[in-house]
């Protein structure tokens, strides 16, 4: 994790555009995708309230979407978004640390998402994801190929 990102984990907000976070979780080897009731395809995370760091937003958020307790674990990037209203964030995609691991089963979905995926990240990438969201799936990817040879992505 780069020093500034890494201070930027643990910063309380607000921040100036607004920040998400937004987490890669894997379990088996598999990655978890949510769908959103639009039909796209999402991470789990969300917006950081003022007053609170990244890292907290990002155990909050996927508590309140999934019921997974998770901790912010290596950042995979930091990218600008403008919504199609004009407005602009910025979004922190980092390796979510589940505290255990965790099957479809054990998900308690939020009303945010109408379904749920474990999928290897390879099919994760066939999905309709945000490209951002595609290319932290990848950098997941490489590091799980990296640790564990070929299989591990397929």
């Amino acid at each position: 994790m780069s020093p500034s990102t890494a201070s930027l984990l643990h910063s309380p907000g607000p921040f100036t555009p607004p920040l998400s976070i937004k987490s890669v979780l894997v379990s088996a080897g598999q990655v978890l995708v949510l769908r959103q009731p639009d039909g796209r395809w999402d991470l789990p995370g969300g917006r950081v309230e003022p007053n609170e760091t990244p890292a907290a937003a990002l155990a909050r958020e996927c508590w309140e979407e999934t019921g997974l307790l998770v901790t912010a674990g290596p950042e995979l990037i930091l990218w600008p978004r403008v919504k199609p209203d004009g407005s602009r964030r910025q979004i922190l995609t980092v390796i979510g640390q589940p505290r255990r691991p965790f099957a479809l089963a054990d998900l308690v979905l939020s009303d945010e998402h109408r379904d749920a995926h474990l999928l290897a990240p390879a099919a994760a990438l066939t999905l309709d994801l945000r490209p951002d969201y595609a290319r932290a799936i990848a950098a997941v990817m490489r590091r799980l190929v990296a640790a564990n040879g070929s299989a591990a992505a397929q």
